[in-house]
């Protein structure tokens, strides 16, 4: 666990220190921004459309801008569980050829290597995208599954805090997952990893939920997580005998 608090410290210095880390991690920012502000601006008009046309033909002219403000109401706090349950799962596929480039390059960095110019960066982020894709796809499918038996688990007060870890957890892997895939790790050793480190993905992952359930503060949360558990792979893996760049 000595590496949890440092790596934030690192991860921080190193998003806004080199000018491609921080660009590719507004990208992700920018998709899920211009995402959800189409998909809010259709939900709206659709919806309230309908529901206006609806509320003419059937009620009165003095309860109908109620009736109107009252679905307005009802659908800005759907909307707002919408995108808080669907904001990480589906920016992080669309996002994923780019957090793929993000963790490549801390990596590179924090190796005491040269990282790649700008134009090598997009060569990258193209030459992986459809293995990022398709990679990011199966991680969601999984932790969805997972997630769906965590939210089963919280219905019952006394396995809640076992639905809070197995969604910490889940988050965690999520972002070192990029680490991962990138080295080709097997699955006995994912596990291992997660089992050396269990304390640490618990408490960072369980930061990183409580921050992606904050409107705007979780556009960011993103890309840096990307940074931060790549930090704190590159760290924790430092440690281990026969460590090679």
């Amino acid at each position: 666990m000595k590496h949890m608090i440092p790596s934030a410290f690192q991860a921080t210095r190193l998003m806004f220190k080199d000018k491609i880390i921080l660009a590719l991690s507004m990208v992700p920012v920018a998709i899920g921004v211009g995402l959800y502000i189409g998909m809010g601006s259709w939900f709206y008009s659709s919806i309230l459309g309908w529901g206006d046309t609806w509320i003419k033909g059937h009620v009165s002219e003095s309860w109908g801008v109620v009736v109107y403000y009252l679905l307005f109401s009802i659908l800005t706090v759907l909307l707002f569980f919408i995108v808080n349950w669907t904001f990480v799962l589906i920016v992080s596929i669309l996002a994923s050829p780019f957090n793929d480039a993000i963790s490549h390059r801390v990596e590179k960095i924090l190796g005491g290597e040269t990282p790649e110019s700008l134009g090598g960066t997009f060569k990258r982020i193209l030459a992986n995208a459809i293995f990022s894709f398709i990679n990011q796809i199966k991680k969601v499918a999984f932790i969805v599954v997972l997630a769906s038996l965590g939210l089963l688990l919280s219905l019952f007060p006394v396995l809640a805090p076992i639905s809070m870890i197995i969604t910490a957890v889940l988050l965690s892997i999520e972002f070192m997952d990029y680490s991962w895939s990138r080295h080709d790790i097997p699955f006995s050793a994912c596990k291992t990893d997660v089992k050396n480190h269990l304390i640490e993905y618990i408490l960072t992952g369980g930061g990183f939920a409580t921050l992606i359930a904050i409107p705007v503060v979780n556009l960011f949360v993103l890309p840096y997580g990307v940074i931060y558990y790549t930090t704190l792979w590159t760290n924790n893996k430092k440690d281990l005998i026969g460590y090679s760049k």
